[in-house]
Order: structure tokens, then C-alpha cells, then sequence
């Protein structure tokens, strides 16, 4: 796969997945993915069914840091969602390696701040160090220089 440049000039990434409304990019070097989810307007199956394949890039590519840019995400995550992705997304992602995740939400969106801040509560989500950032490039730099002492 072609890499493409970042809005960080010395990073390089590729697009590991996409559909209509997820892409996944991988930066080799920090072995790190971004996850960009785009347009999920309360379709909650859909959005299970890209974390279903979320899941096997993960295998493929085994980072063990992700950005999750969620600016246009427009889902509730309800104590049901939040529970599905525990148990389906951040056990897998524990097993895999993961550990550390930077979330990019925008500053007014306090629904799904709380939201993300209770999953990653949760029992599995808590075994992974979380950061909120509204900014991607803060993130990016935040799990660039994260290490698990």
C-alpha cells in the first residue's frame, strides 16, 4: 500500500482499512494507528461491524498506541454499546498489546467525552492509559512520546 503524508510533515503513514465511514491508518515507525470515524449517525450495527474489522487490522498490524478521532462520530455510546465494546474491542485490543490511546473529541461534545470515559473505564478499557484531546496533532505527539514505565 502506498503511504501518504500526514499533516506532520516527518511522519509517514499508510490507509491499512477503509470503508464509508472508518478509516485506519498505520504510522510503522511508532507503531501506531489513527482511526478516523466519520459520519455514523446512530447506526449502531454498522459501527459494530467496522470495529469487527478494526479488530483484524489490529492482528495484522499489531500497533500498540491509537488515535481515535471521533470529531464527527454522532453516536450515543449507551451503557449497552459501552459494554459491547469491553467485551468485544477492548479485550482483544488488551490481548494485542494496546497500551495507550489518545481520543480527539471536539470540545463541546461532552456526550461522548462521558461516553468514551466510561468504556474506558470499564474492565478491560481500564487496563489501557487514555488521554482527551481536541486537537489530533496533541494527541499524535502525546502517544508518540507515551511509554508504559
Amino acid at each position: 500500500m502506498k503511504a501518504t503524508q500526514t499533516n506532520q510533515p516527518m511522519y509517514n503513514r499508510q490507509i491499512v482499512w477503509e470503508s464509508n465511514r472508518m478509516k485506519i491508518f498505520f504510522y510503522p515507525e511508532e507503531k501506531m494507528f489513527e482511526i478516523s470515524l466519520l459520519h455514523y449517525f446512530e447506526e449502531t450495527e454498522l459501527f459494530k461491524k467496522d470495529l469487527e474489522h478494526f479488530l483484524k487490522v489490529l492482528h495484522q498490524w499489531k500497533p500498540t498506541k491509537n488515535i481515535w478521532d471521533m470529531r464527527a462520530f454522532q453516536i450515543v455510546l449507551d451503557n449497552s454499546l459501552q459494554a459491547w465494546i469491553d467485551e468485544h474491542i477492548n479485550r482483544f485490543e488488551v490481548a494485542a498489546g494496546v497500551i495507550a490511546e489518545a481520543f480527539v473529541i471536539n470540545p463541546n461534545d461532552l456526550i461522548t467525552e462521558l461516553g468514551v470515559e466510561q468504556v474506558m473505564s470499564e474492565e478491560y478499557g481500564n487496563q489501557i492509559v487514555t488521554r482527551m484531546f481536541s486537537n489530533k496533532e496533541q494527541a499524535f505527539v502525546w502517544l508518540k512520546n507515551f511509554s508504559k514505565a
